[in-house]
């Protein structure tokens, strides 16, 4: 006889949005499904969902023509779980209006105030705070952030050789573009490193790149939608990511890190680590040249006390224990 109540997974994410959400949503589906019947419902592009579905979830795909109250309508269950950045009062509603128990990620709409409980890992992380206001539970913070299984028994590796290792690895689908201008940048630095460049999942010109590196660099490996994520970041001495969730995987294994944003709330949450010491921002895409990629990498590199002072401040950060604390949170939620 099956005893587990259902639970309602929405996210979105993939091209556009970047990947973030859909891969915090494959790590927690893993961690609830021995309790739950959990089933996640995805609006946007296929990548998402493939994503998902390819992980061995029950997945279904909404229609981008249908209306977010019908939407709504169609999702009932004792406890949902809501990962998108940005939902409205009327919709979130409607999804509690059948009993429903809601928890929400990383939302920044007017919504997530209808919510029984709102985590915030890295919309307003990394300094921890939680709090109970008009009824709704707020636990913000790095406390919460989620961090793959993978990286629950990775360490920082120790390097054989003198030559400096560079991880970039600009989001889930670098919705910018910039990484083809990052690695051009990085081919022209007349230094002793090596180069490790992770496409996430949802990147669209990772052929067309490959085979432009053959010709400028072979000091860079080019790679996508890896499975070894943590292994291949421990093994850095600095890292060039985007402002989003490699940040907190990144001060958790003591990685130097230099920040690229995609977008605003990135842009909030590197000047927030920025300032705890932990990496080098150098703002928006848009408006980051391949001068100062090459200056701060090479600032970097040439520093090995800034880069051990970055390491310590970001191992202080991160105690990577977000995920028993999120899923014991969720099951609560349901008692």
């Amino acid at each position: 006889m099956n005893t587990k109540r259902s639970l309602i997974y929405r996210v979105d994410g993939g091209t556009r949005l970047g990947m973030g959400h859909i891969q915090r949503a494959a790590v927690l589906g893993a961690e609830l499904q021995g309790d739950f019947d959990i089933r996640f419902y995805v609006r946007e592009d296929d990548t998402g969902f493939r994503y998902l579905k390819n992980a061995g979830f029950d997945t279904l795909r909404i229609p981008q023509d249908m209306h977010k109250e019908e939407e709504a309508n169609m999702l009932s269950a004792p406890v949902i779980l809501v990962d998108i950045l940005d939902t409205r009062k009327s919709y979130m509603a409607a999804l509690k209006g059948r009993d429903s128990r809601l928890v929400t990620f990383e939302n920044q709409g007017p919504g997530a105030a209808v919510a029984e409980i709102v985590i915030n890992a890295m919309v307003e992380g990394p300094e921890n705070r939680d709090y109970v206001f008009n009824g709704t539970r707020y636990l913000k913070g790095a406390r919460y952030k989620i961090l793959s299984p993978d990286f629950d028994n990775t360490f920082p590796k120790k390097k054989k050789n003198g030559t400096l290792e560079v991880v970039v690895t600009l989001g889930g689908g670098d919705v910018t573009g910039i990484l083809p201008k990052v690695l051009r940048s990085i081919a022209e630095i007349k230094k002793d490193i090596h180069v490790t460049a992770i496409a996430g999942p949802a990147h669209k010109e990772f052929g067309g790149l490959k085979r432009e590196l053959k010709g400028i660099s072979e000091r860079i490996d080019l790679f996508k939608e890896v499975s070894n994520m943590a292994e291949l970041l421990s093994r850095a001495d600095v890292a060039i990511t985007a402002g989003g969730g490699t940040l907190y995987e990144i001060a958790f294994l003591g990685v130097p890190g230099i920040v690229i944003c995609q977008c605003d709330h990135q842009q909030q949450n590197a000047a927030r680590f920025e300032k705890k010491g932990t990496v080098i921002n150098l703002g928006y895409a848009s408006k980051v040249t391949s001068t100062a990629v090459q200056e701060a990498l090479s600032d970097l590199l040439e520093d090995p006390e800034k880069r051990k002072e970055m390491s310590e401040k970001g191992k202080d950060l991160i105690d990577g224990q977000g995920r028993e604390r999120v899923t014991g949170i969720i099951k609560e939620s349901d008692a």
